[in-house]
């Protein structure tokens, strides 16, 4: 299994996801997931849609270094530390998020997109200036 959408669904417990190490592409968008402690060993997955869900904590993803895409729009976030590890990261959905500082994101040269909503306040390293898209 290497795609798998539980999109729009009720799902708030990914233990069972925990298994599955060969996924590639998850989709959780609009569930009220909220701890993602089970995907912290899905290595192979590079894209990883968690719009519209309970998350705040992003701390079990920042083994994930092959993650590409990433989708947090209107979540809980707040701190993207966690991230800074990510060398593989090229696309970041943050509108609509509790998101004020892109600082730990600013040694990912890869980062080549980030999406932030048009009236979202946010300290901007100049190094992901060009990156910026306000919509």
């Amino acid at each position: 299994l290497r795609d798998l959408s539980l999109s729009q669904t009720g799902v708030s417990d990914l233990t069972p996801l925990a298994s599955l190490g060969g996924l590639t592409d998850l989709y959780l968008d609009d569930t009220r997931a909220s701890d993602l402690t089970p995907l912290q060993g899905l290595s192979r997955l590079t894209t990883l849609d968690l719009h519209s869900t309970r998350v705040s904590d992003l701390t079990p993803l920042q083994g994930l270094i092959g993650l590409k895409k990433l989708f947090l729009f209107e979540t809980l976030v707040s701190d993207l530390t966690p991230l800074q590890g990510l060398s593989g990261l090229t696309t970041l959905y943050l509108d609509n998020t509790r998101v004020s500082d892109l600082t730990p994101l600013q040694g990912l040269s890869g980062l080549h997109t980030i999406y932030v909503g048009k009236g979202q306040a946010i300290d901007v390293p100049p190094q992901l200036e060009k990156a910026i898209r306000r919509y």
